[in-house]
C-alpha cells in the first residue's frame, strides 16, 4: 500500500514507483511492491511521472527534475560520481570508491541512502 505522502505512484511491469514532492522539488522516490497507480496530485508530480514513463521506454533518457538537496557531503560526492556513469554501463563499489578516494563499504552505504534511485542511479 502506498504511503499517504506520495504525490503520485507509477506502475511499472514488475514494481511501482512512489514519488514524494513539494511544490518545487522532488523529495523522494521509492521502489514499491506492484499495486495500482495513484494519479499525480501536483504539476511537479505529473512531470515526474512523465519523465519516469520516458525512462521506462528508453533507459538512456536523461532526467531533468528538480531534486531537493539531500545527504551528507560524502553521500553527494558518491551520488555525483554514480550519476556520471553512462547509461548501460556499471561500476562496482570498489571502482566508485577508487574514483573518489574512499572505501567500497562507505560507497555502498551511500548508494543505499540515495533518496532518488532511477533519477540518480
Amino acid at each position: 500500500m502506498a504511503k499517504q505522502s506520495y504525490a503520485a505512484v507509477l506502475s511499472a511491469p514488475t514494481f511501482s514507483i512512489g514519488i514524494e514532492c513539494n511544490a518545487d522539488e522532488i523529495t523522494g522516490i521509492d521502489y514499491l511492491e506492484p499495486h495500482n497507480e495513484l494519479a499525480p496530485k501536483t504539476p511537479l508530480a505529473r512531470e515526474a511521472v512523465r519523465q519516469l514513463h520516458a525512462w521506462l521506454a528508453n533507459p538512456a533518457f536523461e532526467f531533468g527534475l528538480p531534486l531537493a538537496p539531500a545527504g551528507t557531503h560524502f553521500q553527494r560526492r558518491v551520488w555525483a560520481q554514480i550519476s556520471s556513469i553512462p547509461a548501460g554501463e556499471t561500476r562496482s563499489y570498489g571502482e566508485v570508491a577508487a574514483a573518489i578516494g574512499s572505501g567500497p563499504r562507505a560507497v555502498g552505504n551511500a548508494c543505499g541512502a540515495n533518496p532518488y534511485p532511477i533519477v540518480v542511479p
